[in-house]
């Protein structure tokens, strides 16, 4: 598996999987000290990357640090990354999160239930890379 690193900070890495053909967004322990800008700003290399490759599917990797999520967060990732990876031509993708992280925010309401089902885009929630590059490359 060849990964071209595409952008690396402090607190976010984005890779392009180009013999899988999708982007590993990988967030660091450090993305704790970022204000809400801040965050928006490395959420925005993100959907950067996506444009510039045109990849289908993505793997965002949250087990090292899951950014504390405020309602007004949420919305603008659903209102803006959401869409934009969506109108990109996203169609998969796989979130890794620590296994009891999901069921304490109501996850399905955090990555855009409702949009991405009205846009039959595939989405599952994993807690091992392996499993979620699996389920990203043989369906």
């Amino acid at each position: 598996m060849f990964k071209e690193v595409l952008y690396k900070s402090d607190y976010l890495i984005i890779s392009h999987d180009q013999d899988n053909g999708f982007l590993y967004m990988e967030w660091l322990p450090d993305v704790l000290q970022l204000s809400e800008e801040e965050f928006k700003s490395e959420m925005m290399q993100f959907l950067e990357a996506q444009r510039k490759t045109g990849v289908r599917k993505i793997v965002v990797d949250a087990l090292q640090a899951v950014y504390p999520l405020t309602e007004d967060i949420v919305r603008w990732i659903i209102d803006i990354i959401t869409r934009g990876l969506v109108e990109g031509g996203v169609n998969r993708i796989a979130y890794l999160y620590p296994s009891d992280y999901h069921t304490s925010i109501g996850f399905e309401s955090f990555i855009g239930d409702a949009y991405f089902k009205a846009r039959d885009i595939k989405r599952k929630v994993f807690d091992d890379i392996n499993e979620a590059i699996d389920w990203l490359t043989t369906e």
